[in-house]
């Protein structure tokens, strides 16, 4: 497996708060514009809808960054720098994620 992110040298103003986990909604700064997606498992995501899998080029990308920071992505088009404007982390439980305890 291979990594499609390169980090990108900044200047680390405005960085910090929660790092991109799965379902967390994030709003991005990208070539084309402003995007606001949510990660979620590869089985519940819809692109069109905001939800992004995790093991998306962009996906996997952004997990474990914060707000401020960038990331080169290399999705099938080419390089793509994004920058992390907000992160919200997720406030309910995932949906399709089964726990399951044991006595």
């Amino acid at each position: 497996m291979t990594c499609n992110r390169t980090p990108i040298d900044s200047d680390g103003k405005h960085r910090g708060g929660e790092p991109v986990e799965v379902g967390s909604r994030v709003r991005m700064l990208a070539p084309w514009g402003e995007e606001e997606y949510v990660i979620v498992a590869p089985a519940l995501a819809d692109p069109h809808r905001g939800r992004i899998s995790m093991v998306s080029p962009v996906g996997s990308a952004l997990l474990g960054l914060r707000r401020g920071e960038d990331v080169g992505v290399h999705t099938p088009g080419g390089v793509h720098r994004l920058t992390i404007l907000d992160v919200v982390p997720p406030t309910e439980p995932l949906i399709g994620v089964r726990v399951v305890m044991r006595s």
